[in-house]
């Protein structure tokens, strides 16, 4: 249970309300817990412990006059443990000889559009203990706050960034994507591409309410999420190939999908794909390069999860025939590609038969091959040695 807890001796301080503001996200800051004290937050459980006077014939009565009621015209300030408004009166047993103590346990329900106040609304309802025969005088507390429901989010992306747009809630609330570890102010409420590049495709935005009773979850980001992270993509050509996308600046693409683009090489040779996130998913999983038969090559980055450096190169382990059979290695793939059906066996260098694949024409079969050299038998009767690494 979300809880916090005052003592109160006969009097309680209160300190002034007010608002923080920052830009930049920063650790925690208990100031601003200490500005927003008299802010009262959705079933935030407050415990205050009374002190009452030594007596007979006890007794301690609630006043909720300036409480917000629900539709159905009950108190929205409700006893912790029970969910119910509290009762006019609740008798105390008598003790003559000493004080004891007497807890309240109290929470503000959500406030609905039926309510008869709206949320930001400032409110108060008093605590009265006397007693008939009393031995010590009675006393009174009014508690003062300002009511706020929980706040919630709607998360967009905007094409390398994200926004934020607030619904409901204290506007000095702060949100972090962290796991709390700093903070940003809810005036703040967009990241930019460079700022959301640490983050993985799985995030969350949790919420923390000034003077709250903890952290709240509000957004949470899957792999099945509609909203998309867009993350930053480099090429770097060092070929004379062309491209149908620019290189050495960056292009945004949504989180978890498929980067795809194409290759048109100078004369015959063939691309070779490499990414910097080689050793998180090698590049013989996450590049996949498939001969269009037109002298294009379409490349698809798998998943993309993080920002990527994509370099290409021309292969220096492509056989090519003037026929157009074509046999090259890339990323431990073995790539085989024909004008012509048929069908080619790939032997290993002990003359052992691993593999054999049937295509049809201008199709280009791929292969996931263990690292070495390979012989390719094409139904024609040529052969291509080719090294897989």
């Amino acid at each position: 249970m979300l809880m916090k807890k005052i003592v109160t001796l006969f009097v309680v301080a209160v300190s002034l309300f007010g608002s923080s503001i920052i830009q930049a996200a920063q650790p925690w800051n208990l100031k601003w817990d200490t500005i927003a004290s008299r802010n009262l937050y959705e079933e935030c459980v407050i415990e205050k412990v009374f002190t009452v006077g030594r007596g007979i014939d006890r007794k301690v009565r609630f006043y909720m006059d300036d409480v917000a009621k629900d539709k159905n015209g009950e108190y929205t300030i409700v006893d912790a443990e029970t969910g119910l408004p509290f009762p006019d009166m609740v008798p105390l047993e008598d003790s003559p000889d000493m004080a004891t103590e007497f807890i309240v346990r109290y929470k503000h329900k959500k406030l609905c559009a039926e309510a008869d106040k709206t949320e930001g609304y400032e409110g108060l309802f008093t605590i009265e203990i006397d007693t008939t025969q009393g031995l010590t005088p009675p006393f009174k507390e009014t508690i003062h706050y300002r009511y706020f429901n929980h706040p919630a989010v709607n998360v967009i992306n905007t094409g390398g960034g994200l926004s934020m747009i607030w619904e409901n809630g204290y506007d000095s609330t702060y949100w972090s994507v962290d796991d709390g570890a700093t903070w940003y102010p809810r005036s703040r409420n967009t990241l930019s591409s460079t700022e959301i590049t640490s983050l993985g495709n799985k995030f969350k935005i949790i919420v923390r309410e000034p003077n709250g009773c903890g952290i709240l979850t509000v957004f949470e980001k899957g792999p099945s999420s509609d909203i998309g992270i867009a993350r930053p993509i480099s090429i770097t050509n060092e070929t004379d190939a062309m491209l149908n996308y620019p290189t050495n600046q960056y292009i945004f693409v949504p989180s978890g999908t498929d980067f795809v683009f194409t290759v048109t090489p100078k004369g015959n040779q063939v691309p070779v794909v490499s990414t910097s996130r080689n050793n998180t998913l090698p590049d013989k999983d996450g590049v996949m390069i498939h001969d269009n038969g037109d002298g294009t090559y379409s490349v698809s980055i798998i998943k993309v999860q993080e920002p990527l450096d994509i370099k290409i190169k021309y292969g220096d382990n492509a056989n090519i025939e003037a026929d157009n059979n074509k046999v090259w290695a890339n990323n431990g793939m073995l790539y085989i590609a024909s004008v012509t059906s048929g069908n080619a066996k790939v032997y290993n260098l002990l003359g052992a038969l691993s593999r054999t694949v049937t295509f049809s024409a201008g199709e280009t079969v791929t292969l996931s091959m263990p690292s070495g050299v390979y012989v390719v038998l094409m139904n024609d009767g040529k052969a291509y040695k080719v090294a897989v690494k």
